[in-house]
C-alpha cells in the first residue's frame, strides 16, 4: 500500500488541504456569524 516516495508527498498534499479547507470553513463561519 505504502509507495516509496510518493506516499509522504501524496501525505503532505493532504494535509495541506486539509488545512486549507478548516482554515476556509472557519473562516466563512466567523464571517456569517459576525455579519448577523
Amino acid at each position: 500500500m505504502l509507495m516509496k516516495g510518493q506516499t509522504a508527498m501524496e501525505y503532505v498534499i493532504l494535509v495541506a488541504a486539509a488545512i486549507l479547507l478548516v482554515t476556509g470553513v472557519t473562516y466563512v463561519i466567523k464571517t456569517v456569524v459576525l455579519s448577523g
